[in-house]
This record gives C-alpha cells, structure tokens and sequence, in this order.
C-alpha cells in the first residue's frame, strides 16, 4: 500500500481545493511535509463559506463555542453570543426569545493603559478552553499584539488580565472567525498568534 506521502502532487493540490474550513485546511497540511506543500494560499478558496456563527457546544455551557459553517446541517437553539466592538467594549446578545432580543454590555471598553491608543488597533474575540480571549493588534504593520482574558464574572479589567503566554496553544485570527488549537495537534508552533 503506498504511502500517503507519496500521492502526486496535483492530486494533492486537487483535495485541498475541496476543504471548506480553515481548520481542516490547517489539519491537512500537518499530514506530512508533501501534503503541506499543497497548503497553500492559492489551493485554499473562501468561495463556498459563508461568515462563521460562533455557537455554544452544549446548551448549558455559555463559554464553549463551535464555529459552523456552511458544511454544518444543523440548527440550533441559540441563547447568547459575544461580541466586541472598535473601541473594545465587549457585549453580550440575548436571543432566547428572538422577539425580545436584547444587547448589552457585560465588560467596558479595554482602558487605554492595557491596550493600544485607539485608532491603532483591531480586536478579536477568540474562545480558548476556559476562557473568552480579547487579542488587540497593532494596525499595519502588524508588530505586536496583545492578549487579555475578558473578565466574564465581575467585568472589571485589570492589570492581571493580560496573558503572558498562550502555553501550548496557538490562535488564528481573521475578519471572519477567529480560533484557538492545541498546536502538537496541527504541526503549529506554540504560543503563536497567526
């Protein structure tokens, strides 16, 4: 039987071009080092997603979250989801009852002595296991960012917020979803944000 590794290129670069989520697209090029060379960015296509939703995994676990996409057929009974707005206010909507919707702020904005001056910044919302991250980066060029566990039980932003390291996790951050993965489990490097 042959190797996986040894499957042609063009196949390969064929397969890769049928991956809908960025997370199969990064699990397929840890495979082995021929499948990575097919991991490319113009192998990987966004045509066929539609913006991600950010769910809850389980009905009573509000701060655990699964990203659907248009591969997934499944609906859901959503109670809440998070959001951040430009100035770093995170918010929390309520749509139990989509005729009584609700939105409203859970943490103030990020003081500007932890983050970066406004207007130099762009803010992600990334769940990792046991928290809800707020990551601030730099605008162009990216040359740092800065990670925070938002403060979901008392809403109060503190020095101690700030998260030094992600241990061995590593974030992935985009317009359109943002993720955290164990990185042994992908090939990434640790404590990475992308």
């Amino acid at each position: 039987m042959p190797l996986w590794s040894t499957l042609p290129h063009d196949l390969i670069a064929s397969v890769a071009k049928r991956l809908f989520t960025f997370e199969d697209f990064i699990a397929f090029g840890a495979v082995c080092k021929s499948w990575k060379s097919a991991a490319t960015k113009e192998n990987f296509t966004t045509r066929h997603q539609i913006p991600l939703l950010m769910l809850p995994e389980k009905k009573e676990k509000e701060s655990t979250t699964t990203t659907a996409t248009s591969t997934v057929r499944e609906f859901y009974n959503l109670k809440n989801f998070y959001a951040v707005d430009p100035y770093g206010t995170i918010l929390v909507c309520e749509i139990e009852d989509p005729m009584q919707a609700r939105t409203r702020v859970i943490v103030p904005k990020l003081p500007t002595e932890l983050g970066f001056p406004f207007l130099c910044e762009k803010e992600y919302l990334v769940e990792s296991p046991g928290a809800l991250l707020l990551v601030t980066r730099s605008f162009v060029p990216t040359v740092e960012f800065r990670v925070f566990e938002v403060p979901l039980s008392n809403g109060d932003w503190s020095d101690g917020a700030e998260v030094k390291s992600l241990g061995t996790r590593t974030l992935f951050l985009g317009y359109n979803s943002s993720f955290s993965v164990e990185s042994s489990n992908y090939g990434c490097k640790a404590n990475c944000i992308y």
